[in-house]
């Protein structure tokens, strides 16, 4: 009965290392996955504030910056759902109405008429919403993660 007592509490001591191996591994794991997540949530907030830069000093059009900032902000990665679209309404909006318009490629295979009709959808809601993506750009320029993760 000792003996089988005793393989018993080998048994266990040795179940109780391994999870403690594998309970420490995984941790290892989590904090390298976040370090990742933090170090590419770094580089998208770098671009969309640059992207926010150039729209502001008129060096990228209104409705480009607002297709490449609704795109990076969508990748940010979070414990929490980020509802980007609350905290900027007028970039959302606005890439509602041209997200889906040809570009590059696309716009290249367009008939003239068309294209001016997708310039001219362009144009009138980039000049609708100009006043206030500005605004919410001169916020992107300065965007903190950490300001909109809720704890």
């Amino acid at each position: 009965m000792l003996v089988l007592g005793g393989l018993g509490l080998i048994v266990v001591i040795g179940l109780a290392v391994y999870a403690g191996r594998l309970l420490a591994q995984l941790k290892i794991q989590q904090n390298v996955i976040k370090a990742a997540v933090t170090k590419r949530n770094n580089k998208i907030v770098a671009d969309i504030q640059y992207i926010a830069l150039a729209m502001l000093e008129g060096r990228c059009e209104i409705s480009e910056g607002v297709i490449r900032q609704y795109h990076l902000l969508n990748a940010l990665q979070s414990s929490k759902p980020l509802l980007w679209s609350s905290h900027f309404p007028s970039t959302y909006a606005l890439y509602e109405i041209v997200g889906d318009l040809a570009r590059l490629e696309q716009r290249k295979q367009l008939k003239a008429n068309q294209r001016f009709e997708e310039d001219k959808q362009r144009l009138e809601a980039e000049e609708q919403y100009q006043e206030s993506v500005l605004l919410e750009a001169n916020s992107l320029k300065e965007l903190e993660l950490s300001q909109y993760i809720v704890k």
